[in-house]
Protein backbone atom coordinates (compact mmCIF):
# COMPACT_ATOMS: atom_id res chain seq x y z
CA UNK A 1 0.00 0.00 0.00
CA UNK A 2 1.39 3.02 -1.09
CA UNK A 3 0.43 6.55 1.13
CA UNK A 4 0.97 9.97 -0.40
CA UNK A 5 0.05 13.27 1.52
CA UNK A 6 -0.24 16.76 0.14
CA UNK A 7 0.83 19.81 0.51
CA UNK A 8 -1.54 21.08 3.35
CA UNK A 9 -0.82 18.32 5.52
CA UNK A 10 3.18 18.80 5.04
CA UNK A 11 2.66 22.83 6.49
CA UNK A 12 -0.32 21.48 9.22
CA UNK A 13 2.60 19.31 10.28
CA UNK A 14 5.15 21.84 10.34
CA UNK A 15 2.59 24.51 12.60
CA UNK A 16 2.25 22.10 14.95
CA UNK A 17 5.64 21.40 15.87
CA UNK A 18 6.49 25.11 15.65
CA UNK A 19 3.65 26.28 17.54
CA UNK A 20 4.39 24.89 20.66
CA UNK A 21 7.85 27.12 20.64
CA UNK A 22 5.23 30.53 20.56
CA UNK A 23 4.27 28.88 23.87
CA UNK A 24 3.31 31.75 26.19
CA UNK A 25 2.99 31.08 30.22
CA UNK A 26 0.50 34.09 30.60
CA UNK A 27 3.14 36.11 32.02
CA UNK A 28 2.09 39.33 29.67
CA UNK A 29 -0.69 39.76 30.68
CA UNK A 30 -0.40 38.98 34.70
CA UNK A 31 2.79 41.89 34.29
CA UNK A 32 5.34 39.59 35.83
CA UNK A 33 7.18 39.03 32.10
CA UNK A 34 7.31 42.70 30.45
CA UNK A 35 10.40 42.15 29.13
CA UNK A 36 11.96 44.40 31.89
CA UNK A 37 14.77 42.77 33.32
CA UNK A 38 16.78 43.91 36.55
CA UNK A 39 20.08 41.54 36.23
CA UNK A 40 22.21 42.06 38.86
CA UNK A 41 25.62 42.89 38.14
CA UNK A 42 28.33 40.47 40.02
CA UNK A 43 30.90 43.34 40.93
CA UNK A 44 28.38 45.42 42.84
CA UNK A 45 27.90 43.95 46.04
CA UNK A 46 24.95 44.06 48.02
CA UNK A 47 24.15 43.87 51.99
CA UNK A 48 22.74 40.52 53.26
CA UNK A 49 19.85 42.57 54.98
CA UNK A 50 18.83 44.26 51.25
CA UNK A 51 16.64 43.05 48.67
CA UNK A 52 15.83 43.80 45.34
CA UNK A 53 12.71 45.31 44.15
CA UNK A 54 11.56 44.57 41.03
CA UNK A 55 8.15 45.16 40.38
CA UNK A 56 6.71 47.92 38.60
CA UNK A 57 9.44 48.92 36.87
CA UNK A 58 11.82 50.04 39.98
CA UNK A 59 15.15 48.31 39.14
CA UNK A 60 15.85 47.49 35.82
CA UNK A 61 19.26 46.96 34.03
CA UNK A 62 21.23 46.73 30.83
CA UNK A 63 24.67 45.44 29.46
CA UNK A 64 25.66 45.48 25.90
CA UNK A 65 29.78 44.88 25.65
CA UNK A 66 31.71 47.39 27.49
CA UNK A 67 28.13 49.42 28.07
CA UNK A 68 26.43 49.44 31.69
CA UNK A 69 23.23 51.10 32.79
CA UNK A 70 20.74 50.18 35.48
CA UNK A 71 18.83 51.51 38.22
CA UNK A 72 18.71 49.10 41.26
CA UNK A 73 16.28 49.76 44.19
CA UNK A 74 17.20 47.67 47.41
CA UNK A 75 15.18 47.40 50.57
CA UNK A 76 15.80 46.47 54.09
CA UNK A 77 15.79 47.16 57.79
CA UNK A 78 19.60 47.15 58.11
CA UNK A 79 20.27 51.00 59.74
CA UNK A 80 22.04 53.65 56.97
CA UNK A 81 25.46 53.09 58.88
CA UNK A 82 25.83 49.87 58.58
CA UNK A 83 24.84 49.65 54.72
CA UNK A 84 27.23 52.41 53.84
CA UNK A 85 30.04 50.78 55.65
CA UNK A 86 28.84 47.93 54.07
CA UNK A 87 29.50 49.26 50.73
CA UNK A 88 32.88 51.32 51.48
CA UNK A 89 33.94 48.20 52.36
CA UNK A 90 33.54 45.70 50.18
CA UNK A 91 33.26 48.00 46.67
CA UNK A 92 37.17 48.71 46.57
CA UNK A 93 37.29 44.61 46.65
CA UNK A 94 35.60 44.76 43.34
CA UNK A 95 38.33 47.43 42.24
CA UNK A 96 35.88 50.57 42.45
CA UNK A 97 37.39 53.72 43.47
CA UNK A 98 35.01 55.57 46.18
CA UNK A 99 35.11 59.63 44.85
CA UNK A 100 32.54 61.03 47.40
CA UNK A 101 30.84 60.53 50.57
CA UNK A 102 28.05 62.65 51.71
CA UNK A 103 26.77 62.69 54.90
CA UNK A 104 24.38 65.93 55.85
CA UNK A 105 21.78 64.35 56.52
CA UNK A 106 20.61 61.89 59.35
CA UNK A 107 18.40 60.19 57.20
CA UNK A 108 20.80 60.39 54.09
CA UNK A 109 23.82 58.77 53.00
CA UNK A 110 25.34 59.55 49.06
CA UNK A 111 28.00 57.68 48.16
CA UNK A 112 29.85 57.81 44.91
CA UNK A 113 32.57 54.62 43.13
CA UNK A 114 34.10 55.01 39.89
CA UNK A 115 36.31 52.49 37.57
CA UNK A 116 37.58 52.85 34.56
CA UNK A 117 34.30 54.42 32.51
CA UNK A 118 32.23 53.14 34.90
CA UNK A 119 30.44 55.22 37.86
CA UNK A 120 27.65 53.87 40.71
CA UNK A 121 26.10 55.77 43.31
CA UNK A 122 24.64 54.83 46.20
CA UNK A 123 21.68 56.82 47.94
CA UNK A 124 20.74 55.38 50.71
CA UNK A 125 17.50 56.67 52.68
CA UNK A 126 15.76 55.62 55.92
CA UNK A 127 11.95 55.97 56.04
CA UNK A 128 10.63 54.47 59.21
CA UNK A 129 11.96 51.94 60.29
CA UNK A 130 12.55 50.74 55.90
CA UNK A 131 15.83 51.27 54.74
CA UNK A 132 16.42 51.97 50.64
CA UNK A 133 19.39 51.96 48.48
CA UNK A 134 19.30 53.19 45.04
CA UNK A 135 21.80 52.36 42.88
CA UNK A 136 22.56 53.97 39.66
CA UNK A 137 25.58 52.46 37.90
CA UNK A 138 26.12 54.60 34.64
CA UNK A 139 29.17 54.49 31.56
CA UNK A 140 30.55 57.62 30.70
CA UNK A 141 30.90 56.83 26.81
CA UNK A 142 33.77 59.83 26.58
CA UNK A 143 35.96 57.70 28.01
CA UNK A 144 35.39 54.73 26.67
Amino acid sequence: MHCTFSIPFWILAGLCLALPACKSDGSASSGKGDGVSAVQFDDIPVPDGMKLVSQHHESHSVQVGGYRYADFVYRGSDPIDQVAAYMLQRMPQHSWKAVKEDASSADTRVLRFERDAYRVECTITRESRTTTMNVQVRTNLNER
